[in-house]
């Protein structure tokens, strides 16, 4: 570890703020300052202070080039787009603060009365289909507006290869070395078990790099924030950190794919698995991704749609899934039981050319 780096905890941030004028003394010394780790992959901390300034502060939790490089990604694209003052995007990101390079500490705004997507869409009965329409146009919003601006040298900086989660489409042999045994188990499985591998395999091959995308797009990387004594919502999407160059339904697919996996998370422990049955699932989870589909194609420019439309976004979704099946075994010595819920459903998805997971997709 880089001995010269410093590493944000809650007990040096406010320092740190201090040091760099992001804070007021008087703050601090009035206990107007609230600070709160809200770690997931990288470390998140709130700096909260009442009706002034308050910030998200982000820091990769490992310092090496690896890590360092999404975060600087990240600030660079959250800089170049704030500095576009023109795009619409700009309404639907939080605001760029600062970036400490030499540290990799990036401070972005911190949206007061918002919360996860997830949490919210999770929570509410009544209006599920409301927020779900308003997220499909925000993607479609950013998707049109980041196509013209694919050459633009303000973002050279941005890769054009495949998102890193694809690497499950063709594993290479070296990935086998590293990975833990339960991924191993698990990619040994898929490739000799199960028709997923078969129906995914041409993905690089149909992959159209036509727009910006977020490149790790899921409920949890959306904000919501319900505006006083309305029904109108304010969306902000965060965690850029894999942005790039790309197909515009690999977004669309990670959502997609979000929704599948959680409804059969919640049906498998939270409701009577006896009654459980793949083609009963495939109906219910289809009402809300069909509905989510017809609102983006609806919206998005027609030169981004392609003729595969959906017989793409089926390949894309199983293997999305596929990965969040790696995710959920990444430490583990065996094959996860959530990971083997996931891979089994895919393979009944994609069986007779993935014709139950293109239902859950087209009217």
């Amino acid at each position: 570890m880089d001995s010269a780096r410093l590493i944000i905890e809650l007990e040096n941030i406010v320092p740190y703020l201090l040091k760099n004028n992001l804070i007021h003394k008087k703050s601090v010394v009035e206990d107007r300052v609230t600070i709160k780790d809200v770690s997931r992959m990288n470390k998140n901390i709130q700096v909260i202070q009442g009706s002034e300034n308050s910030y998200i502060v982000k820091q990769p939790q490992l310092s090496n080039s690896y890590d360092n490089e999404f975060v600087n990604r990240e600030a660079k694209f959250y800089n170049v787009i704030q500095n576009k003052t023109n795009l619409l995007t700009n309404k639907i990101m939080p605001q760029f603060i600062k970036y400490d390079k030499k540290n990799a500490i990036l401070l972005l705004e911190f949206i007061h009365n918002a919360e996860s997507f997830a949490t919210y869409y999770e929570s509410v009965k009544n209006n599920k289909k409301q927020i779900l329409l308003a997220l499909a146009d925000l993607i479609a919003l950013y998707h049109n507006e980041f196509s013209d601006y694919i050459d633009d040298s303000l973002f050279s900086f941005l890769p054009d290869t495949l998102p890193i989660t694809l690497f499950i489409v063709r594993p290479r042999p070296e990935i086998m070395t590293v990975i833990s045994p339960g991924n191993y188990q698990l990619l040994r499985a898929m490739q000799q078990e199960t028709e997923i591998y078969p129906y995914i395999q041409d993905i690089p091959n149909i992959w159209n790099k036509s727009t910006i995308i977020h490149g790790d797009m899921k409920l949890d990387n959306v904000l919501l924030k319900n505006t006083q004594d309305t029904d109108d919502y304010i969306l902000r999407v965060i965690d850029w950190e894999l942005v790039l160059k790309g197909d515009p339904l690999w977004d669309v697919a990670c959502i997609i794919s979000n929704i599948i996996e959680r409804n059969l998370h919640h049906r498998i422990y939270e409701s009577d698995r006896d009654s459980l049955t793949y083609d009963s699932l495939i109906e219910e989870t289809g009402i809300t991704t069909r509905l989510f589909c017809k609102e983006y194609k609806k919206n998005i420019k027609e030169t981004l749609v392609s003729s595969n439309f959906f017989s793409k976004l089926s390949k894309l979704c199983i293997a999305k899934l596929i990965h969040m099946a790696y995710e959920s075994a990444y430490q583990s010595d065996e094959i996860t039981i959530d990971a083997k819920n996931i891979v089994q459903y895919c393979d009944y998805l994609v069986k007779d050319n993935g014709r139950k997971i293109k239902k859950m997709l087209e009217d």
